[in-house]
């Protein structure tokens, strides 16, 4: 739905049904983890084939791994499969699923298809901690789990057994409280250097959290709440709103917070803030800052559970944005470079680099380049640009494989090497169907405005678009204002024409 726009389509291609056995989707995973398996379905379509026989073969890195035989027993045959696949190795693997060709079919193209997916060695476990059963903490838990690199454990504080070690970040639902006041898993915390975040309620007691230098501290009755709603920090710069969130925090559900005043720190991040019917507070309602050099967040605050009825998925993406930033490690080195892991044989190839000196400062003063070697062995080499403070490389598009790079920089008597891997994926949608869908050009242009026509009435296109009544010549006056300084030509006239003048009254001896 273009807006006032009509859109007209031309009717090209056979709508004849030929003898085809094709991939008609495959579905699976981009990331898998060590050691599980994971899913991959295969729909197939047969048309004008009946009786015939075919073999459907799964293979990963050119090895086959499943085999299947496939009956068509009517003309028009749809069958789904399901295989699981082992993540048995690291890295990124290419998967082929292929059907052996039967004899009269109009095209062997869509017959196999490849994509790959990417072993990564291990998940990442998170613990929640609560101080007492609450629906918070079965929201946030479902909201984590849906990103499979994450492993959650929910747990409570009166039968945890302290032990934190083999977790990346810790969530502590209302501890420290009355009830618990966690000294020895804070100092662990604290010693390990483990990512916190916290979330704040009427059980939270504030004396011992204040003394943690979170970056906020709170001074009110304990047991007390307020209730407010959100308000987005357009400002806030640790990652990426979710656009969904600029468009309706006003419109997500309250949220009971401690009553008192707040006090927060320098260098706090907030993403929201709390909001008091059209009273718009100070008073961060989740923020993030660094405790002990170690990032931490804070949501002041119970009942975000209601986000989830509201708008799950705005409330999945706050949940898992926050979570991934938390647990994401600081790349500390002098040299980094960035890019996808997987590109589609349509898309431009683009890796940035960014280059520091001994105090941390961007530079880039000194060449950057990139080796990269495809799974055949062909080498291609590119040099970064310099973007801003920054370097971007943009390699255009390369063919269908799996590919090494090999980023370097030599800059102040040092040399850096960044090594890694991405993939080029097939794009085979065209493939997909052999008959031309007329029905849906003719929905297209209907839809929008405008008409369907045949090849052989092309010549009329142009008379259906120009006696359009909405297609009109649009006029824009433009006024604009220069300095009569600015033009140096009628100047020097001026002066030759006073020039002339005094000439000629001089010649004349009129004065």
């Amino acid at each position: 739905n273009i807006r006032n726009t009509g859109v007209y389509s031309v009717a090209l291609g056979d709508t004849t049904v030929k003898k085809d056995l094709l991939l008609e989707k495959i579905s699976h995973n981009k990331v898998a983890y060590l050691g599980n398996d994971f899913p991959l379905e295969v729909l197939l379509k047969a048309d004008k084939l009946k009786g015939e026989k075919s073999v459907l073969k799964i293979l990963k890195n050119g090895q086959l791994v499943h085999e299947k035989i496939i009956d068509i027993d009517q003309s028009l045959t749809i069958q789904n499969h399901a295989f699981r696949l082992e993540a048995d190795k690291a890295g990124t693997h290419k998967i082929t699923v292929k059907l052996d060709p039967v004899e009269g079919e109009f095209t062997y193209t869509n017959n196999e298809s490849s994509f790959f997916i990417e072993v990564q060695n291990n998940k990442q476990k998170i613990l929640i901690l609560g101080n007492s059963p609450h629906p918070d903490l079965g929201a946030v838990k479902n909201a984590i789990e849906l990103n499979d690199g994450y492993e959650v454990d929910l747990k409570y504080a009166d039968d945890f057994d302290g032990k934190i070690g083999a977790y990346g970040l810790i969530i502590l639902h209302q501890l420290p409280s009355t009830k618990f006041r966690v000294d020895n898993l804070l100092a662990q915390i604290s010693e390990k250097r483990k990512p916190v975040l916290f979330f704040l309620g009427s059980q939270t007691r504030f004396s011992d959290f204040n003394q943690l230098n979170t970056g906020l501290k709170h001074i009110g009755y304990r047991g007390q709440l307020d209730v407010v709603t959100a308000s987005v920090n357009t400002n806030f710069s640790a990652f990426g709103i979710p656009p969904e969130l600029l468009n309706t925090s006003a419109d997500l559900p309250i949220i009971h917070v401690p009553f008192g005043s707040v006090r927060v720190g320098a260098g706090v991040n907030v993403l929201m803030y709390q909001k008091l019917g059209n009273l718009q507070k100070e008073d961060p309602l989740l923020m993030f800052n660094k405790w002990n050099g170690v990032r931490t967040g804070v949501f002041v605050g119970e009942g975000i559970w209601r986000w989830q009825l509201k708008d799950k998925d705005l409330f999945q993406k706050i949940i898992q944005k926050s979570v991934q930033y938390l647990v994401t490690k600081e790349d500390k080195s002098f040299f980094r470079v960035s890019g996808k892991d997987m590109f589609s044989e349509n898309e431009s190839i683009i890796f940035e680099a960014e280059l520091f000196n001994d105090s941390y400062e961007l530079i880039n003063d000194y060449p950057v380049n990139m080796k990269v070697v495809s799974e055949e062995g062909k080498d291609y080499e590119f040099d970064f640009i310099k973007n801003g403070r920054a370097y971007r490389l943009d390699m255009g598009k390369l063919p269908v494989g799996r590919y090494t790079f090999t980023a370097s920089a030599n800059a102040e008597g040092k040399t850096y090497e960044k090594k890694g891997e991405f993939s080029v994926e097939e794009i085979r949608v065209e493939y997909a169907n052999t008959v031309a869908n007329h029905q849906l050009l003719y929905n297209i242009a209907h839809n929008n405005g405008g008409e369907m026509v045949y090849p052989q009435e092309l010549d009329k296109l142009y008379d259906k678009i120009v006696s359009r009544d909405d297609l009109v010549d649009v006029s824009y006056p433009l006024t604009r204002y220069s300095n009569i300084i600015d033009y140096k030509w009628l100047f020097f006239l001026v002066v030759a024409l006073l020039s002339v003048e005094w000439f000629l009254r001089k010649r004349h001896g009129a004065y």
